[in-house]
């Protein structure tokens, strides 16, 4: 299959990123530019609570003026 979507995933890799429902704003954006992801998952006590994306940081936090 050489379509589009698979050769993007074949140059991304099938790694996923995730965090503690704990963590702030701000530590959960630093992951995503560690991993130069544009989301990453939230779990709290190992089991999947949501997702978070960049669009969640411009609409929920910067646009809303939060501190994150």
């Amino acid at each position: 299959m050489n379509t589009l979507s698979s050769r993007l995933l074949s140059r991304q890799g099938s790694s996923v990123h995730s965090v503690a429902s704990l963590v702030s704003v701000a530590d959960a954006v630093r992951v995503m530019n560690q991993h130069k992801v544009g989301s990453i998952l939230i779990l709290d006590q190992g089991r999947l609570a949501g997702i978070f994306t960049e669009r969640d940081v411009l609409t929920r936090v910067v646009a809303a003026g939060r501190n994150p």
